[in-house]
């Protein structure tokens, strides 16, 4: 990347810490930028519409830095140095950015960067002639040093490119978690407050003001370290740039261990929703976590939590439950994760619980006694007006939450006992399902899995609220298996950064489609992945199919303002990837599918305690099959080629032989893009399926056969992502 001043003038901000960080330009000037071959180029051609590289005009220029931008700025001389005064519209808009709408404290961003003795980092906030607000930023040590974004409106950016120039070495994380112990006490009113002790080694030389991760409306009252001195804090408004950094009184030194203890509270986490329902929020940011390159997800922690809540209530946690007491008022609860976890959080409420034990684990259902406010308000409007509820076709006495724990509780040991068959045993035998006050939404913690109220509806209830039927009716068959398989995908083996996620939400997404053929069969099985398939490439209300948004390899990156949801294609897509593997190794003559499976086994195995990659699951595959697959995984992860083949086959008699022979056009993909293809042929002695290898652009195969085939079929158990047309000849 490069900025060319061509005239105008320049202005810098006040030192802080005794150096030049900030400078702002008004006038001409050229931002010019290129980006690596790869998934890469094809999103900044996606964004400039099919341009190669990026020349933007700009009007103004504010800039953030800890290294020698000053020096570089004054040697192109074409600007002039004047007061800070007259250049407060660019400031204000750049802080009204990040501030207001991104709410990233960029000041404090700097500072420690200028806190360390050396650092490259650099950031550009640009009005452009062409694409309005832009973001350019080096980030020294980020899993991905270089980030170019634009900002468009809202609270969001649409991140063009994000990657670290080569030779550059891999990020290291500033500190390591140990263990985090936690004490929180839950009031009537659903305030929280905690105090929160953890440990944690410093692994990089250098740091002083470090970032950490905690929901902004949690407000922090103090934070001491293991001596009990005071730490000073940066916490702005939680309606504005509320991140959380801590001052060290002296640089971290690697590999010495700290213990800091965090005093905070605050509302929101824990949400009311009536009749002793409550949302819990934040699960992931409910407690301080440091905020570490590529560890969004990934950085396992040894977590211990006592919870006191008043004693109407009850708290269901993650990890064992040690005691459970009540004392006065409140009830008090001690929970221990056992061994370090990515995440411990907690479901809170009035619950009717039912246990049930079965092939060695335990599950626990959890139920809400009472419905909350909208359903409360559903039920009461059809007593005051039960001519209205003949009408809908609803009983107001149906909609009770209570009566489907038993069925909740055997199908999530059915999952358990379906998954560990499949996938291998996980270290805890036992699961905690809890019901949320949401209609369509459902999240997996290690232990510990959030149903939304739908789940824990009976038959008739949901009939009469018409959701026995098309999305919603595979949503509610879906999401509970989905969320179980998550023990697996997601806490098992952890994601390791944003391009990997597609491993735990497409993993989760096939797995229930798996046990909906062990449930269902084979004919339901194809509905599911007919379904995967339109989600992928049937365009709804969007300028594109969900597969043009892009690779899945690029993960949360897949929204933009132009496709809000496209990060959803991870799911279907990372499910077809996983179903295209399976039918790889599929053996057609006995229908085994144990390369598929020893495969899977052997992901958990080598990657249950920690974090993979998605450059780790091809090694896993490509050792299973026993070949080499970065073809596959270029193809199917990292690109977003969907193959259109057109087949023409015929078979006829020759001599006494019976020959096939299929010719093919492949188009929509690169040359030497590849598929197996699988040919089902009928015979009245049986059936035999073989698959045809074909790369793009076209060919020809022919096969002799035992006799004339009643019948042919190609990819008929949906084995490649493909559209297909077939033509018999003759």
């Amino acid at each position: 990347a490069s900025f060319t001043l061509v005239s105008g003038k320049l202005a810098f901000l006040p030192p802080m810490h005794g150096r030049t960080y900030a400078a702002v330009f008004t006038g001409e000037g050229v931002f010019r930028f290129q980006t690596p071959d790869g998934a890469e180029r094809y999103q900044l051609r996606r964004f400039l519409k099919k341009q190669e590289d990026l020349e933007e005009k700009f009007t103004e220029l504010v800039l953030y830095f800890a290294d020698d931008t000053d020096k570089e700025l004054l040697s192109q001389g074409k600007a002039m140095e004047g007061p800070a005064e007259s250049f407060r519209a660019p400031l204000e808009h750049t802080r009204d950015l990040f501030r207001d709408k991104l709410r990233q404290n960029e000041e404090a961003t700097v500072l420690s960067e200028l806190l360390l003795p050396k650092s490259e980092y650099f950031l550009a906030r640009m009005t452009g002639k062409q694409f309005g607000n832009m973001i350019y930023s080096f980030t020294p040590g980020d899993g991905e040093e270089v980030t170019l974004m634009r900002h468009r409106g809202g609270q969001s950016l649409d991140v063009w490119n994000s990657f670290s120039p080569p030779g550059r070495k891999p990020a290291t994380p500033i500190c390591d978690a140990i263990s985090l112990d936690l004490d929180t006490a839950i009031e009537n009113n659903a305030q929280m407050s905690s105090t929160a002790v953890l440990e944690f080694q410093a692994v990089k030389a250098g740091p002083r003001l470090i970032n950490f991760h905690l929901a902004p409306t949690l407000r922090v009252e103090s934070v001491k370290d293991q001596d009990g001195t005071e730490l000073a804090f940066i916490q702005e408004h939680e309606k504005h740039d509320a991140g959380l950094y801590v001052a060290a009184p002296v640089a971290l030194t690697p590999g010495q261990k700290y213990r800091w203890t965090f005093r905070y509270a605050g509302k929101d986490v824990v949400e009311k929703a009536g009749n002793g329902n409550f949302f819990v929020g934040a699960r992931s940011l409910w407690f301080p976590r440091p905020a570490n390159p590529w560890e969004d997800f990934g950085d396992r922690v040894r977590f211990k939590m006592r919870f006191q809540v008043p004693k109407q209530f009850s708290l269901v946690g993650t990890g064992k439950e040690l005691s459970r007491k009540t004392e006065g008022k409140v009830e008090i609860t001690e929970w221990d994760s056992q061994r370090p976890a990515t995440v411990a959080g907690f479901n809170y409420g009035k619950f009717k619980r039912k246990d049930m034990d079965a092939n060695g684990y335990q599950v626990s259902v959890y139920a809400n006694l009472e419905l909350d406010d909208q359903m409360s308000y559903l039920r009461k409007v059809l007593e005051d007006n039960p001519q209205a509820a003949v009408s809908l076709g609803i009983a107001a006495g149906a909609l009770t939450t209570t009566g489907m724990t038993n069925s909740a509780a055997a199908e999530a040991l059915n999952c358990l006992t379906f998954y560990t068959r499949l996938f291998g045993e996980l270290p805890d035998k036992f699961l905690r399902v809890t019901q949320q006050p949401s209609m369509s939404f459902g999240q997996s913690w290690p232990g510990l899995v959030f149903l939304p109220l739908t789940s824990f509806l009976d038959g008739t209830a949901i009939h009469q609220l018409r959701m026995d039927t098309g999305g919603m009716k595979r949503f509610l068959d879906e999401v509970g298996p989905h969320e179980v398989a998550h023990q697996w995908w997601g806490h098992a083996v952890v994601w390791r950064d944003y391009h990997d996620q597609w491993m735990s939400e497409g993993f989760a997404e096939y797995s229930a489609g798996l046990y909906v053929e062990y449930r269902k069969g084979t004919k339901q099985f194809l509905e599911f992945m007919k379904h995967l398939r339109e989600r992928i490439m049937v365009r709804v209300n969007q300028p594109v199919r969900p597969n043009e948004a892009g690779p899945i390899w690029m993960g949360v990156r897949l929204s933009t303002e132009d496709f809000p949801s496209g990060y959803q294609l991870v799911y279907p897509k990372g499910a077809y990837v996983l179903h295209m593997l399976r039918m790889l190794g599929h053996d057609y003559k006995t229908g085994s599918d144990a390369k598929f499976l020893n495969m899977m086994r052997d992901f958990v195995k080598t990657y249950g305690e920690g974090a993979a990659s998605t450059q780790d699951f091809e090694a896993i595959a490509s050792k299973h099959f026993g070949a080499d697959m970065k073809f596959f995984f270029d193809q199917w992860v990292r690109g977003t080629a969907v193959p259109h083949i057109k087949i023409e086959y015929s078979t006829e008699k020759i001599a006494d032989k019976t020959q096939l022979t299929v010719k093919y056009e492949m188009t929509e993909v690169p040359d030497n893009f590849r598929v197996d293809l699988p040919l089902e042929l009928k015979f009245k002695t049986g059936t035999i399926t073989g698959r045809f290898r074909m790369a793009a652009p076209s060919g020809k195969i022919t096969a002799t056969l035992p006799d004339m085939p009643e019948g042919a079929e190609f990819n008929s158990l949906m084995e490649v992502l493909c559209d297909l047309d077939v033509k018999k000849k003759g």
